[in-house]
């Protein structure tokens, strides 16, 4: 018995069958309806429509990543329920954390009356809403050995919620 390597252009009677050839690629206009003649099709008024658009969808994109990073003070104020046990919104009321009455402007590790870490101290953090979601994410991660015992608020959102909250204690 003889054996027979198949080719995949051969057919089971061992003719060569014609391959396909794929379809020419447009050339530039072609099957593109003719523009009329005050010119609103062309190259240049569509990459303009296109840029347009782009920006547009940038800027809702933008928008809409905003107004989830402000979060929401009331669901913020249940989260905050968890850090009262350390920190409190009193000012000069320090528990096992500072107090946190003023918290948005301040420089990381400057309260008088909380003995801070030496890495929170040489941080150079000024508690911002960017930096305070960089820090309540992961404190280990943000300052190396500071001493916070807290692994950091993962969800996002919650922590957008916490940040609107302290925002709005902090005015």
């Amino acid at each position: 018995m003889k054996h027979i390597a198949l080719n995949p252009n051969m057919s089971t009677q061992g003719k060569a069958e014609p391959r396909m050839r794929p379809a020419p690629s447009p050339r530039w206009g072609e099957g593109v309806p003719p523009c009329r003649s005050d010119s609103s099709c062309s190259p240049t008024r569509s990459a303009s429509k296109l840029v347009a658009l782009l920006i547009c969808s940038l800027a809702l994109t933008c928008a809409a990543s905003l107004a989830h990073a402000q979060g929401d003070a009331a669901r913020g104020e249940r989260y905050f329920v968890d850090c009262a046990s350390c920190h409190s919104l009193t000012a000069g009321e320090n528990g096992v954390g500072p107090s946190l009455a003023g918290v948005i402007g301040r420089k990381a590790g400057t309260l008088d009356d909380y003995r801070y870490s030496p890495a929170l101290k040489r941080s150079n953090i000024v508690w911002s809403p960017q930096t305070l979601e960089t820090f309540i994410a992961d404190p280990q991660k943000a300052v190396p050995a500071n001493r916070m015992p807290y692994a950091g608020l993962t969800n996002a959102g919650e922590r957008g919620d916490l940040i609107a909250y302290l925002q709005k204690m902090s005015k």
